[in-house]
């Protein structure tokens, strides 16, 4: 008999599969489980994707496991995007591991983020490039995600540690200590010139608008926040973000 790890396991590996999740719905209706409708709705959204299913998926989304619902779903309300994979990702986690991250900062992890983690936990994604600088085709950057076990080179491990420590306060004229202090790094985005940036989520539960943010470091200038690059209130809207190898640089 499937266990509901082998369900959630074969979802993310069919991403796409409404059949599945259909058979998952049945097997959770038939243990008495709420959850079992808010499948079918997510089915009825991703065929649809018309106002009512969308009212109809937010209202039976509300009483049940927001992670759970980020770890079943695909954008924008969860993290199964079509076709991204992750390659050398970090060891499987539960929910206890994630709980010694939350422990280190405080509060708890936004639901889409603590999905990704449980599902893939870090790793290099199929679609490897992001969008950079607005108004411009020149700059994609490759990017790779922190697992739970990632280290920086001083040895502290990269979800545990503000981006501040790992920098040792080394902040640009004019930065913000108190807000880089509350910045996770959860990623690093390489250059082609052999820059890397970090990825950094805000954890501050009274942020208003963007908490997901690319940061840059030099030993000349400090830490500084990128402007006009990489910004988005939810995880689930960098992963939306990550594409293809451009066009543009396949003859490089």
């Amino acid at each position: 008999m499937p266990t509901e790890a082998d369900f959630l396991q074969a979802i993310r590996e069919q991403t796409t599969d409404d059949g599945l999740r259909l058979v998952y719905a049945d097997w959770l209706e038939e243990h008495g489980d709420l959850r079992g409708g808010y499948l079918r709705a997510e089915v009825g959204y991703a065929r649809e994707n018309s106002e009512q299913a969308r009212q109809l998926l937010l209202s039976l989304r509300e009483p049940i496991d927001p992670i759970w619902a980020a770890m079943v779903s695909r954008p924008p309300y969860g993290i199964l995007v079509p076709g991204l994979t992750f390659h050398d990702p970090g060891p499987k986690v539960t929910r206890a591991s994630l709980r010694r991250v939350e422990k280190a900062w405080g509060m708890p992890l936004p639901a889409d983020y603590a999905a990704f983690l449980l599902c893939h936990n870090g790793g290099r994604p199929s679609k490897p490039f992001l969008w950079s600088y607005a108004g411009t085709s020149d700059y994609y950057d490759e990017v790779r995600f922190f697992s739970t076990r990632d280290r920086h080179a001083s040895g502290r491990r990269f979800l545990q540690t503000s981006v501040l420590d790992l920098t040792d306060g080394h902040v640009a004229d004019g930065g913000d200590e108190e807000r880089f202090a509350r910045m996770m790094p959860i990623g690093a985005i390489s250059y082609g010139e052999g820059w890397e940036n970090f990825l950094v989520l805000l954890m501050d539960p009274d942020e208003e608008g963007n908490r997901i943010l690319e940061v840059v470091y030099s030993e000349q200038e400090g830490l500084h926040e990128a402007e006009d690059v990489h910004g988005t209130e939810e995880f689930v809207g960098l992963l939306m973000e990550l594409c293809e190898r451009p066009e543009d640089l396949e003859s490089e």
